[in-house]
């Protein structure tokens, strides 16, 4: 992923047209992870399985290719019951939200038909 000069932010291009609705989307990603933490530190593999899938999809759609294939990381986790790791990359995924920045782009013209 690219990154500013100063090295200490992560740099996301997302499509201009998702920008009225990203700030409500990071906010309900926030309260997603903190929930996905809680079932993971009890060891709810359903809740904790429900809650990444979810957040896998939705910040794919929100154009955020890495934070998806980190929340893959620990649907994968959840799925082999291995708890410790899924926790880690939570954390992997924590301070990939804190770190990012988001430029909002022109979405790019669609081919003629």
């Amino acid at each position: 992923m690219p990154q500013c000069p100063d090295q200490s932010r992560l740099v996301a291009h997302v499509s201009q047209t998702l920008e009225p609705i990203f700030a409500q989307f990071l906010a309900l990603q926030s309260r997603q992870r903190h929930n996905l933490g809680q079932a993971i530190a009890a060891g709810d593999a359903q809740t904790a399985h429900r809650l990444a899938h979810s957040l896998k999809g939705a910040t794919a759609t929100y154009e955020l290719p890495a934070a998806a294939a980190i929340a893959r990381e620990i649907e994968t986790a959840v799925l082999q019951n291995d708890m410790p790791l899924a926790a880690s990359h939570l954390k992997t995924l924590a301070a990939y939200f804190d770190t990012l920045a988001v430029v909002f782009i022109a979405a790019p013209a669609l081919p003629p038909e």
